[in-house]
């Protein structure tokens, strides 16, 4: 107890990436709110965020096996966001976040990773709590994966509509990147994945995308 009702408690955290929010109670009903020292990342676009705050503790080098990865750089081998409006299959006004490899040349093609998230979440989660720039950067920079650019959408615009989701990469995100990124046209040069309702979705796809 650090004052009179004010109790306090410390604990090791081991090394790693930790995302939290607050709840704040009045009248038995919660609100989650963020940490003003360390608020939500948000897209500049339409301020749209993950619900999470988010730090590391500890050093990469004693972090559990591949958990590393997640850390930020120290070096200039990083990547970059870049934060993109346009309206997708609905009609509606939305935005996909961008990642970019180190050394991106515009001369070049690139394979793309198109990713979504999960239930309730936007198109920031992976670029937040999902450590995306973070684990591509490290993973790249050890010549584990080749340069790649990294696509967050939000599929939650659009009710986790299957259908929607295909047409929406297909018919507008698809020659959107090729375009503005020169992603590669080839369909062997594209992948794509999610966590959760983002992973059902990637099942779906391959089973019908033919």
């Amino acid at each position: 107890e650090i004052t009179d009702g004010v109790w306090q408690t410390s604990i090791p955290l081991p090394s790693d990436q930790y995302f939290y929010a607050y709840n704040v109670y009045k009248d038995g009903v919660a609100t989650k709110v963020e940490d003003p020292a360390n608020p939500y990342t948000l897209n500049p676009i339409n301020g749209n965020n993950s619900g999470w705050c988010v730090f590391y503790a500890g050093e990469p080098e004693t972090a559990l096996e591949n958990m590393d990865l997640t850390f930020p750089r120290d070096d200039e081998k990083v990547g970059t966001y870049e934060y993109v409006p346009y309206t997708n299959v609905r009609g509606q006004e939305s935005s996909v976040v961008v990642y970019l490899p180190y050394e991106y040349d515009a001369s070049k093609t690139y394979p793309t990773l198109y990713i979504s998230h999960g239930g309730g979440g936007n198109e920031m989660d992976w670029p937040t709590v999902g450590a995306v720039k973070n684990i591509f950067d490290n993973a790249i920079a050890n010549g584990d994966v080749e340069p790649t650019i990294v696509v967050s959408m939000n599929n939650t615009q659009l009710g986790w509509n299957y259908g929607q989701i295909l047409t929406n990469l297909t018919d507008i995100l698809f020659p959107m990147m090729e375009e503005k990124y020169n992603a590669s046209p080839n369909a062997a040069d594209r992948a794509f994945s999610g966590l959760s309702m983002g992973g059902l979705t990637k099942t779906d796809l391959s089973q019908n995308a033919a």
